[in-house]
């Protein structure tokens, strides 16, 4: 009797620590899939930053050239009389 109860006990203590492995293991998994997401999160937050920035760069030639060629006409008009 007591032969089988140390052997329960023992069968017992080692489901309780493959219980916990496992738990540890789903911990895990989840921690990697929350890892993942926010490098993805990131990754995706640096491209949309370098696009924008592309983007800012254009409109700010685009808006230097307008204004110099704006400049350039009120010049050129400054020189006909009206």
């Amino acid at each position: 009797m007591l032969d089988e109860y140390e052997s329960l006990g023992q069968e017992m203590a080692a489901a309780m620590l493959e219980a916990q492995e496992i738990r540890n293991k789903l911990y895990d998994n989840a921690l990697e899939v929350i890892d993942y997401t926010l490098n993805l999160k990131v990754d995706i937050s640096n491209q949309v930053m370098v696009a924008l920035q592309a983007l800012l760069d254009a409109l700010g030639t685009s808006a230097d050239l307008a204004a110099d060629r704006i400049a350039n006409l009120a010049q050129q008009m400054s020189q006909f009389e009206f």
